[in-house]
């Protein structure tokens, strides 16, 4: 196994990476969430728990910066410092997968550097040679998820259903990522429909 990329420099345990204060969210017209409180520190993780259409993803969302709040206020790390990982890859389709992995280091500061080490730590490097567009719908989350590994110095992740279409071989080296990731001082905030074995994680519910 190849020495851990992802793993930032540790922080005092004391210091909070993310506060949510009085949090209103909605989309559209309608308020999804009212008067959130939540924060988490280092070497956290917390899973957002709630039925579909709560607002789950709406408030990773509004946390990422993507998405305006109704009203209260988000103290969390600047883009520099956190990464995102959601439904939508935005993954060019005609590109191979490498191709894409380069281009999202460019676009985000990542470190073009290790994408051998994230391809081969997700075992994707044979199907990073085809085009994203007929990749399997694992393939193509595999290939988000080797983004965690190109960039470093980031102390929050943000992962909106990360199991979504992986295959029960996958979800070990996901476990081991965040293991790795929060050791070092990272925290995680997440959606999951699924367990994570091997992930101790505090849940946060959202009401209906």
């Amino acid at each position: 196994m190849n020495a851990p990329s992802t793993s930032p420099e540790p922080v005092p345990a004391t210091a909070e990476l993310l506060r949510l204060e009085a949090l209103t969210i909605g989309r559209g017209l309608r308020v999804l969430q009212r008067d959130l409180a939540l924060s988490l520190s280092p070497g956290e993780v917390v899973h957002l728990a709630g039925p579909n259409g709560c607002g789950k993803t709406t408030l990773l969302e509004t946390i990422a910066g993507l998405h305006l709040a109704e009203s209260g206020s988000v103290q969390a790390p600047d883009t520099a410092d956190s990464l995102w990982i959601g439904h939508r890859h935005g993954f060019a389709p005609e590109l191979d997968g490498r191709r894409n992995l380069a281009l999202w280091c460019r676009l985000q500061e990542g470190e073009a550097g290790r994408i051998d080490d994230a391809l081969d730590y997700w075992r994707i490097r044979r199907a990073a040679r085809r085009a994203v567009g007929v990749l399997s719908a694992g393939q193509q989350q595999r290939l988000a998820l080797a983004t965690l590994r190109l960039k470093t110095g980031v102390r929050l992740w943000l992962l909106d259903e990360p199991l979504a279409a992986l295959d029960r071989q996958a979800v070990p080296l996901l476990a081991e990522e965040i293991g790795r990731f929060t050791a070092g001082g990272g925290a995680v905030l997440m959606t999951t429909h699924q367990s994570l074995p091997g992930v101790t994680a505090r849940e946060y519910e959202l009401s209906a």
